[in-house]
């Protein structure tokens, strides 16, 4: 997935502000680690997300069907999603908020949950390099 870059410090667990299908998410700075040159502003780049959950996250539901990705904090967010890939080889089930994919706090191995609108919040969104 493809985001652009509109602020970072391009410190190591920083905050880091990118732009996606029009919408800016911030999220913690894990590009740093990427053996790849660092992104440079206003420039796009390829990103992966990784999320950590409370110890407790479950799948609310989303009985309006929104595709949203709320902010709580500044890099939490609560999200509103339509499950779009259950768990695989990866153990990584996916949502999909309108802006990008996520992955979700609990595993989904049953194909028929795929297309439930569901919610769920995230403590800290990670950015990675995709």
């Amino acid at each position: 997935m493809l985001a652009k870059l509109i602020s970072s410090t391009g410190e190591e667990g920083e905050a880091m502000i990118i732009e996606i299908k029009g919408r800016q998410i911030t999220g913690m700075d894990n590009v740093v680690y990427s053996a790849l040159p660092y992104p440079q502003q206003g420039k796009e780049f390829e990103v992966k997300f990784t999320c950590m959950f409370d110890d407790d996250a479950d799948i609310g539901v989303n009985p309006f069907e929104e595709l949203a990705l709320v902010s709580t904090g500044l890099w939490s967010y609560r999200v509103l999603a339509k499950l779009v890939s259950v768990d695989s080889n990866d153990g990584i089930a996916l949502a999909d908020c309108g802006a990008c994919l996520l992955p979700i706090p609990v595993e989904v191995s049953d194909p028929d949950c795929l297309g439930r609108f569901i919610g769920f919040d995230i403590l800290r969104l990670d950015i990675w390099r995709g």
